[in-house]
């Protein structure tokens, strides 16, 4: 099924959505409403565009939080988790996560505190996929710092590709490129523009079909939606700021640093919001991780 560009922006927004409310009381009159579509036209588009159903996406988000929260926040009781993720109850929780991952939230923790031992505390490991699951060091640690700034709200124009991070068709580059096309022609692309890459979801934890990762550009507030690009806004907020040099596949690792030896050990507290990577310039042309790229995670402001 073909939907239009119109569509294609509803069920965007549905989407945007619910990756902020997942953990509130959601239901498919809620999601219809947002998308201002009928219940059952709005389900017959939305799984079209994304392979799921949106009740499907909504415990699809609920669980895949719930793995961050589990790894991420070690000390914090497997039922708060199972709330704080929007599940009525623990058995609901365990239940749906042995049918999702096929072993129980517990030992999925256990699994996973390999994360807190794996760096130096005060040093970033350049890491590199070699599967979307695992990761490997390849070169020698080097000192990093952090900065923790006040960040605007940015409104954007994205294009949301769907589908593998790790595609041999280069399909995310392929999604910056129609990203600057289309600023050029519209005239939002100058020398000192940045792009800005939004990825909500972690391979490990989230199928392949189902990765999203959004190529955005600021632009200003009378640019509008068309046949191309949709339109968001990144909120704005205190913001933990990482800039790290490393090639496309090493991006990765930077951000399992970021979040489970820097984070835990800075005391900061993430939020319930979007991280990004701002790309700067070079030459004039989008920039790229070896030029230098800024790692923004939200957090609670002190």
């Amino acid at each position: 099924m073909q939907i239009s560009a119109a569509q294609r922006h509803r069920m965007n927004r549905v989407i945007n959505f619910a990756r902020v409310h997942f953990a509130d009381e959601l239901d498919l009159d809620t999601l219809a409403d947002v998308a201002c579509f009928s219940k059952y036209h709005f389900t017959r588009v939305f799984s079209s565009y994304f392979r799921e159903t949106p009740i499907e996406l909504l415990y699809r988000l609920r669980l895949e939080r719930s793995t961050h929260n589990l790894v991420y926040f070690p000390n914090k009781r497997i039922t708060d988790v199972a709330f704080d993720c929007g599940f009525s109850s623990l058995q609901t929780y365990s239940r749906a996560f042995r049918q999702r991952y096929g072993i129980s939230p517990r030992c999925f923790r256990s699994a996973n505190q390999w994360r807190f031992d794996r760096f130096p505390r005060n040093q970033l490991v350049h890491l590199e996929f070699k599967d979307p699951a695992v990761m490997a060091p390849i070169s020698a640690s080097n000192e990093v710092s952090v900065r923790i700034e006040a960040r605007p709200k940015i409104r954007v124009a994205y294009i949301r590709h769907i589908g593998p991070y790790f595609d041999v068709n280069g399909s995310i580059s392929a999604t910056y490129e129609a990203l600057e096309q289309w600023a050029l022609r519209h005239g939002v692309w100058c020398e000192d523009s940045v792009v800005i890459g939004i990825c909500p979801v972690h391979p490990a934890v989230t199928p392949a079909r189902s990765c999203q990762y959004d190529a955005c550009i600021p632009i200003p507030d009378e640019v509008k939606e068309d046949d191309v690009v949709s339109v968001q806004t990144i909120p704005g907020g205190t913001y933990a700021v990482l800039y790290v040099k490393c090639l496309s596949g090493q991006m990765n690792g930077a951000w399992e640093w970021f979040t489970s030896c820097w984070l835990p050990d800075s005391g900061a507290s993430r939020v319930l919001s979007l991280s990004y990577e701002v790309y700067p310039p070079k030459d004039g042309k989008p920039g790229r991780p070896e030029s230098g790229v800024e790692l923004c995670m939200p957090i609670a402001s002190a």
